[in-house]
């Protein structure tokens, strides 16, 4: 999914193959805090990542500050602790984002991920890439759960076009049926950056066991990724994305009735709603490609990870769900945004605890290819707890 990734587009080609059915449990039991007890990868996990504090992060000198000096940031170690990877199985994904569910376990959805090792010295070795994986959280317990037939591995989640494939947007739970949305890519031309949006797609899961029960295309030949954050507002549900306008992404909002987001969705416009998806406006701020919409109160929160790899997360606010967000406050600047290393798409997880703190993950990656296989905490998510957001 990293829409930002500039390598991994030359390997979509080895990668495209993919299969809906959950198939096996690849990684339960490896993450951390859970010590191996044997092989040759025995010893605890190191976030060799930078700040690396169990605290609050120390602000920069006055010159070198960089989010506003009111907020208050944490480094969350125990979510950055559970996706240090080592030894076989899950080792890195991007993407990040997460639905509670109502047995309070909890749904990670990753684009792009490596299957593999990670060694001790945290390089990666071996396995192959899946476009889309998800990963269930009880407590410590982590479950990755990819597609195939336990003896084929492929990705979670794949279109019916044979040469598209799916990098995952957000959902929601409705009743006792799980709705994820999936941004269906495809090749638009050659070289790295040659893949566009080609549709919307929402897959239905049952609950808890996570069983396919239906698909539906939403949108179909779009430029604008509705979806990319999801939020139930009184008598509506509001899908959030972006469309590129040179340089620029314009911010954009869809909705549809509260109930199934298999309802017909009405997008904004310089009017109002129309259900004409050509008559849909974007408007400011300059946001990433994918960001997090969520409510306090009466105010309506955007945070978003600048455009063009920006290391800036900035909160804006709105008295209505559609906008306009204004009054931008830095949250946090990523310090891995380095040389050839850059952060992406920072999303709010919900539900993880006091709502007056948000818990962000941004993303990990690298220009060089060789260095998320040199270091597997090159490519990944880091996570931060942030107070004094409002």
């Amino acid at each position: 999914m990293r829409h930002q990734s500039l390598y991994f587009s030359a390997l979509l080609g080895l990668f495209l193959f993919s299969c809906e059915d959950p198939a096996m449990d690849f990684t339960s039991g490896s993450f951390y805090p859970v010590k191996p007890t044997s092989g040759t990868n025995t010893t605890s996990p190191t976030d060799t990542t930078k700040d690396q504090s169990n605290g609050p992060v120390s602000p920069p000198l006055p010159e070198k500050q960089c989010w506003d000096s009111i907020v208050n940031v944490e480094i969350a170690t125990y979510y950055n602790n559970l996706f240090t990877r080592y030894g076989d199985g899950w080792t890195g994904a991007d993407g990040t984002l997460s639905i509670l569910l109502p047995d309070k376990r909890r749904i990670w959805i990753f684009g792009d991920t490596f299957l593999g090792t990670v060694s001790n010295d945290r390089s990666r070795s071996g396995g192959r890439m899946y476009n889309n994986s998800i990963i269930i959280q009880n407590g410590n317990e982590m479950k990755t759960m990819l597609g195939g037939n336990g003896t084929i591995l492929e990705a979670f989640a794949r279109p019916p076009e044979t040469d598209w494939w799916y990098w995952p947007a957000h959902g929601q739970v409705n009743k006792d049926t799980l709705e994820l949305l999936f941004f269906a890519m495809r090749k638009n031309g050659t070289g790295a950056w040659a893949f566009e949006y080609a549709a919307v797609d929402l897959i239905k899961y049952t609950l808890p066991d996570l069983k396919k029960v239906s698909w539906e295309r939403k949108i179909n030949n779009m430029k604008i990724n509705y979806g990319t954050s999801v939020l139930a507002d009184n008598d509506f549900i509001y899908l959030y994305g972006s469309e590129k306008i040179g340089l620029s992404k314009l911010f954009h909002v869809a909705r549809c009735p509260k109930g199934s987001l298999s309802q017909t969705w009405s997008y904004s416009t310089t009017t109002g709603w129309s259900d004409d998806i050509s008559k849909a406006k974007g408007s400011l701020p300059d946001i990433s490609d994918q960001y997090s919409v969520i409510k306090r109160g009466n105010t309506y929160y955007l945070i978003s990870q600048g455009n063009l790899f920006s290391k800036q997360i900035t909160r804006y606010t709105s008295s209505s769900p559609s906008g306009p967000f204004q009054k931008p406050l830095i949250l946090y600047c990523t310090p891995e945004r380095m040389e050839s290393i850059y952060t992406y798409n920072a999303f709010v997880h919900e539900g993880t605890g006091d709502p007056n703190t948000l818990l962000i993950s941004y993303n990990i990656n690298s220009f060089v290819f060789a260095d998320v296989f040199k270091n597997a905490d090159n490519y990944r998510p880091k996570f931060i707890t942030v107070k004094n957001w409002q």
